[in-house]
């Protein structure tokens, strides 16, 4: 449960907002000399994308998830273009483990009620 609740929302956000989303970031800002919103509307569906499929517990599940993994990146393109660069990382971390933290706690109230 500890690994749900802070590791995954600390790896995903480094290895999906920070990393995909930076590379992809680059690249295309790199091809594209004007600023528009497909600068950052490509590699955030990329992004959004991957980390749905990421969860491939079932089709069901990756799709379910895709919502959260729109509302992640959002906060992180929100704080990255506002706030510094950790502030984005740090209020995605928080957001995810809300998240998660809120699930845990569901699925143990579903389990005690229905089992």
């Amino acid at each position: 449960m500890m690994l749900t609740l802070v590791m995954s929302p600390v790896l995903e956000t480094i290895i999906f907002q920070f990393g995909i989303f930076e590379i992809l970031y680059g690249i295309i800002g790199a091809f594209k000399r004007n600023k528009t919103k497909w600068n950052t509307l490509i590699p955030a569906t990329i992004t959004v994308t991957l980390f749905a499929f990421a969860h491939n517990f079932s089709m069901a599940y990756i799709i379910i998830i895709f919502l959260p993994s729109v509302l992640f990146q959002i906060t992180y393109i929100k704080f990255r273009t506002e706030q510094k660069m950790s502030r984005a990382i740090m209020f995605t971390m928080l957001q995810h483990f809300i998240y998660n933290a809120s699930t845990v706690v569901f699925s143990m109230i579903y389990y005690l009620i229905f089992k």
